[in-house]
């Protein structure tokens, strides 16, 4: 059980557990986003995240809202190749750019939550279970920051493309450890570069005249 990893395994630690393993054969990993964005405060959704990030994998956020289920992926997703979706001229829409309107309908007041992330600051109902955890993440993947910084960059190129630039996107951005691609409108762009943003990860810009939402 996630909250009785010390009574289970003693001092074998999180790196032994079912989960552990689980994760290691996994492709990716969903996260379920509620209105708190619950999942990034508790130590073993945090230890999740960390696996994930330190072993390359995949990453998708789902939450619901207003009655309908929203879904953030870091790729196009098999229903974003759609050759059924053309734009005006009649030209299939590239995956992208579906990927990218479905996108636009995720709640941003959750997305600015999960551009906070600060798993290093997760809670855990069992203190010994939250330390145990801790110190495996710490030994053996070289802390949260990984994690924190993939699911930053996750939150605030979303809401990038929704034409929301603020010192938390343009923080988690400008810190980013890995490559990422921003859409969405080029005031948007000037609003961040105003405000500090860094374009050193960046590895792509497409800019439209208005924003994606």
């Amino acid at each position: 059980s996630q909250t009785h990893i010390t009574e289970e395994l003693g001092d074998k630690g999180p790196l032994q557990s079912p989960f552990f393993r689980a994760l290691e054969r996994a492709d990716g990993a969903l996260l379920m986003i509620d209105v708190n964005s619950k999942v990034t405060t508790r130590m073993w959704c945090g230890f999740e995240n960390v696996v994930i990030a330190r072993q390359g994998k995949s990453l998708a956020l789902a939450t619901a809202a207003g009655g309908k289920g929203h879904v953030l992926t870091t790729q196009p997703a098999p229903v974003d190749h759609d050759e059924k979706k053309k734009d005006h001229r009649g030209n299939v829409v590239p995956p992208q750019d579906v990927q990218k309107k479905r996108q636009s309908s995720f709640p941003a007041e959750r997305l600015d939550l999960v551009a906070q992330t600060d798993l290093a600051k997760a809670e855990a109902s069992n203190p010994e279970d939250r330390t145990m955890i801790e110190a495996a993440v710490n030994e053996n993947f070289g802390g949260f920051e990984k994690a924190n910084c993939k699911l930053r960059v996750l939150g605030s190129t979303a809401s990038f493309a929704l034409g929301i630039v603020n010192p938390t996107t343009v923080k988690a951005l400008s810190e980013a450890q890995e490559p990422y691609e921003l859409t969405g409108a080029g005031s948007t762009l000037g609003d961040g570069v105003r405000q500090g943003l860094l374009l050193s990860q960046c590895s792509g810009l497409k800019l439209g005249c208005e924003k994606l939402g």
